[in-house]
C-alpha cells in the first residue's frame, strides 16, 4: 500500500508565504514602481483634503484670484491621481501575470513527470483545475491583498499625518 496524503507534513502558513515571496524576487523593480504609484495615489487623497481647505478659505475671503485656480487645481490633482493609479495597477498586473505564467510552467513541468497511475487515479478536470484555476487564485489573492494594503494603508497614514500636522 502506497503512502496516503496524510503521511506528508503540511507546510505552515509562514513556510508557504515565504515560498510565494521567493517568486517576487525578479520583480523588485516592478514592486517599487507599484509602491510609488500607490503612494502618488494616496498623496492625492491628502491633496483633496488640502484642496477642500483651500476652496473653503478662498470662498470665505472672497478672493477672486484664488477662486480662478479651482478648475486648474482640480484637473491637475485628478490627472496626478490617475497617473498614480495607472502606475500602481499596471505594475501590479504585470507582476500578477508573470507570476501566473511562472507558476503554471512549474505545475505543468511537474505534471509531465508524474507517473501514468496519477492520471488514472485523478479526473482530467481536477488536473486541469490545478493548472488553470488554482494558480490564478493564488496570484489574484496575493496581488489584490497587496494592492489594498498599499493603497489604503498609505492613504490612512497620509491622512492621519495631515490631520495631526
Amino acid at each position: 500500500m502506497g503512502p496516503s496524503n496524510t503521511d506528508y507534513a503540511q507546510p505552515t502558513r509562514t513556510q508557504t508565504y515565504v515560498r510565494l515571496l521567493a517568486y517576487l524576487k525578479p520583480y523588485w523593480w516592478a514592486i517599487g514602481l507599484t509602491i510609488i504609484g500607490f503612494a502618488i495615489n494616496s498623496a492625492t487623497e491628502i491633496g483633496i483634503a488640502r484642496l477642500i481647505q483651500f476652496i473653503t478659505d478662498a470662498i470665505n475671503t472672497r478672493d477672486q484670484s484664488l477662486l480662478n485656480w479651482f478648475p486648474v487645481l482640480i484637473v491637475a490633482l485628478f490627472f496626478v491621481r490617475g497617473l498614480g493609479s495607472f502606475l500602481g495597477n499596471y505594475f501590479s498586473a504585470l507582476i500578477s501575470r508573470n507570476l501566473v505564467y511562472e507558476m503554471r510552467v512549474q505545475v505543468f513541468e511537474k505534471l509531465l513527470k508524474l507517473p501514468s497511475s496519477f492520471y488514472l487515479a485523478n479526473p482530467a478536470g481536477t488536473i486541469s483545475s490545478k493548472l488553470i484555476f488554482d494558480v490564478e487564485q493564488v496570484t489574484a489573492a496575493s496581488t489584490d491583498s497587496l494592492k489594498t494594503l498599499l493603497r489604503d494603508g498609505l492613504t490612512v497614514i497620509g491622512l492621519m499625518g495631515c490631520l495631526l500636522f
